[in-house]
């Protein structure tokens, strides 16, 4: 897992300016950088530090404090980006981690089983993101499941 993934951490190479590559369309790389919090999750044993990746792009799970994850806190950062691309702003901009996991709770709602969070409704994600598409809601709302285990994997 790499547990910093963040805008930052992305590269984008237009293939259509390198040399000697002959494309009909613009066709762009996406790489992933910078994998020094990276975990293996193969063998690597938790509990891991609870301080990992940016604050706005932190699972709940994370921002609660959770020695306890897996590579679904890579999903979610994914559906912070996604749902930043068409805000044109981040969706959880929390400034300390109990305004982080407030941010988190006023989209998703706060769920059942949550002690100590206020209860709040979940805001209608194709309500704040008017141009995002039914199968964009329906991925973004797997990405951004408060439980990890009901998170859509990257499988």
């Amino acid at each position: 897992m790499h547990r910093d993934v963040k805008p930052e951490n992305f590269l984008v190479k237009d293939l259509t300016e390198v040399e000697n590559f002959e494309v009909p369309w613009t066709q762009k790389v996406l790489k992933l950088i910078d994998f020094g919090s990276a975990k293996d999750l193969q063998g690597s044993g938790s509990p891991f530090t609870d301080y990992v990746g940016t604050r706005w792009y932190r699972a709940p799970e994370l921002v609660q404090g959770s020695r306890q994850y897996d590579g679904a806190v890579d999903v979610f950062a994914v559906g912070c980006i996604m749902a930043e691309l068409y805000l044109g702003r981040p969706i959880f901009p929390g400034q300390n981690a109990q305004d982080q996991i407030i941010k988190i709770v006023s989209v998703l709602g706060t769920p059942p089983q949550a002690v100590g969070l206020p209860q709040m409704a979940a805001t209608p994600l194709q309500q704040l993101m008017r141009s995002l598409s039914n199968e964009g809601n329906d991925v973004l709302l797997q990405m951004l499941k408060f439980d990890p285990k009901q998170r859509i994997t990257a499988a």
